[in-house]
């Protein structure tokens, strides 16, 4: 036992050096056993057979924890670290160690108390797949051993810790493998009953609350219709948190009260039924975990998460100086963040032109993000830079995620109609195209897909092939968009004096346009609480469509030769501003 405890010191001594002392315990327990086996068996009875067991308890523990230092060594003695385990189990012996410890015997409870121990740390040593067998000698060790129950509390945290670790890499896909939504919840609720069970070691509070909160954050993410209950969770984590890191203070500190502060924010969006007084509570309650925060370490972060609180709370000044005391700082996306946010601030105060300003510095640096490119161009869209919206959004298109690809491929779309450069056609229909498959349910997409076909022309219109794009509805604006369709079909025509069917083909062609309309005329009077006065944004005016429809049915009259209007009369201005805008004047291609 001497030679086992001094190898324990790790210290060199008079009796041995640290890597022979195992040595040296070993060799004696080894002399007992040859020494015992050479004495003379003593008289039977209860007394002896009690020493007798004690003695070779005594004398297993010895020869397990010399093998266990042995297994330490760069040479077993038992030629593998693996062996020299396996034989320190051995050496416990079957006894029911788990039985002793609860004995009355404290001598034998004492001695079984030890050999738990023991046989946990030498299954500790063999590595993780045995892991089930020491927490099972733990447990009873907290629940029979006194004396040892300390450490073993604080080994049982430590693999739990290690456990909800190992949950949390796997729910957020950190090996590579990405988990389905229900794994990544069971993964996840699995971490927080890990992370729980490591509350018990005061060492391992701190980043068990934090990790925990950080989980709970990720499951309200996953888990939409619990994420109330979630994001209360992860306050109570990150508020505990930040209690235990108050006194070292500092960076760890302010992120503690920066992530309670964020909590409080997503609370108050998750919550469907919120009570002004809850809402504003909620809010006061991240400002100053915030404030505080940042009167800690003022940090990037917080400064922005700090800003949406203001603007919650209607502090707009407030929220603006907290944006740009962010943009002051350095930061791992240049300032993006902090640079949106503010240009949103300012763009929602009626002031547009500053919130352009402020994003044009990065988006020059060609440094920006896809979300920074976007709404450059969108603003630039606002303030009729058509030119600037092209330059800003055909490059970004092809990195945007729904829905922003869809009114991006819309605005520049617009653009290209409005600035009608060589080649503005095709790709103005290649943008209403994409706009229209992204969103088919937005009228303003269809109308620009629509329009799109009928400028562009060619095969697909005069064969009716792209017909689906200007669909029929029960709308006005969509019989006046189809009327036109037919329109352009018509011009497409070769109509000849000498050919009968290619003049009742065209003459039905018109009967098509001219139902469109009257058919939107009907609509119309059905739907009198129906607006029909609607923007087009790329004649950048209000189109009464009413007036349209019935200068549609004109337009027909016309090719018809039932009416003749003079170029110069205030009629042909009226309709060349809006039916030749779209080339849709001519009644034939001969």
């Amino acid at each position: 036992m001497a030679f086992n405890f001094l190898a324990d010191q790790q210290a060199d001594t008079l009796a041995c050096e640290t890597s022979s002392c195992t040595r040296f315990a070993l060799d004696h327990i080894e002399r007992s056993f040859i020494h015992q086996e050479a004495l003379p068996l003593p008289a039977a009875s209860m007394a002896v057979a009690g020493a007798d067991r004690r003695f070779d308890i005594r004398r297993r523990l010895v020869r397990a924890a010399a093998l266990k230092g042995a297994s330490k060594m760069e040479a077993p003695a038992c030629g593998t670290p693996e062996a020299c385990l396996l034989a320190a189990n051995e050496a416990l012996g079957s006894y029911n160690w788990e039985g002793m410890a609860a004995s009355e015997d404290g001598v034998v409870s004492a001695l079984a108390c030890r050999a738990l121990s023991l046989r946990s740390q030498v299954n500790f040593l063999r590595g993780p797949a045995q892991e089930s067998l020491e927490v099972t000698d733990l447990r009873h060790i907290v629940q029979r051993c006194p004396d040892f129950s300390a450490a073993a509390v604080e080994r049982l945290a430590q693999i739990a810790f290690g456990r909800a670790e190992q949950l949390r890499a796997s729910m957020l896909h950190s090996g590579g493998t990405q988990p389905g939504k229900a794994e990544a919840i069971s993964l996840g609720t699995s971490a927080v009953a890990s992370y729980t069970d490591a509350l018990q070691s005061d060492e391992l509070k701190l980043p068990a609350y934090r990790n925990m909160g950080l989980v709970h954050l990720k499951l309200a993410e996953l888990d939409r219709t619990s994420a109330c209950f979630h994001f209360e969770a992860a306050i109570d984590a990150f508020n505990t948190a930040q209690a235990l890191s108050q006194a070292g203070g500092g960076t760890d500190h302010a992120a503690d009260l920066e992530r309670l502060g964020a909590s409080y924010l997503s609370l108050a969006d998750a919550r469907e039924k919120i009570t002004p007084l809850e809402e504003e509570t909620l809010i006061s309650s991240a400002i100053r975990a915030l404030e505080t925060a940042i009167l800690q370490a003022p940090a990037y972060q917080s400064w922005i998460t700090l800003g949406g609180a203001y603007t919650r709370a209607g502090r707009e000044k407030d929220a603006e100086a907290a944006y740009r005391a962010a943009l002051a700082l350095a930061s791992t996306d240049n300032g993006e963040q902090a640079s949106l946010s503010l240009a949103r601030l300012l763009e929602k105060a009626g002031k547009p032109t500053e919130a352009l300003a402020v994003l044009e510095p990065l988006y020059t640096s060609r440094k920006a993000g896809p979300d920074l490119e976007y709404t450059v161009g969108r603003l630039r869209f606002t303030r009729a830079d058509h030119a600037g919206v092209l330059d800003a959004l055909t490059r970004v298109i092809p990195r945007l995620q729904s829905p922003l690809d869809a009114e991006a491929h819309y605005m520049a779309g617009i653009s290209e109609s409005i600035l009608r450069r060589p080649g503005w056609q095709s790709r103005m229909l290649t943008h209403g195209d994409a706009a229209a498959q992204s969103n088919s349910f937005a009228v303003k997409y269809i109308r620009l897909d629509c329009l799109a076909h009928i400028l562009a022309g060619g095969k697909d219109v005069r064969t009716a092939a792209s017909l689906q794009r200007c669909p029929s509805g029960t709308t006005p604006e969509r019989y006046l968009l189809r009327g036109m369709y037919f329109l352009k079909q018509a011009q497409l025509m070769d109509v000849s004096a000498y050919n009968a069917a290619s003049q009742d083909y065209w003459r039905s062609v018109l009967r098509l346009a001219e139902e469109s309309f009257r058919a939107g005329q009907q609509a119309a009077k059905a739907q009198p609480g129906a607006s029909t006065k609607v923007w087009f944004d790329d004649l950048q005016r209000e189109v009464n469509v009413e007036d349209m429809l019935a200068s549609g049915l004109t337009v027909i009259s016309r090719c018809r030769r039932e009416v003749t209007i003079p170029t110069e009369s205030g009629t042909w201005s009226g309709l060349d501003s809006f039916f030749g805008h779209y080339g849709v004047l001519k009644c034939s291609a001969s």
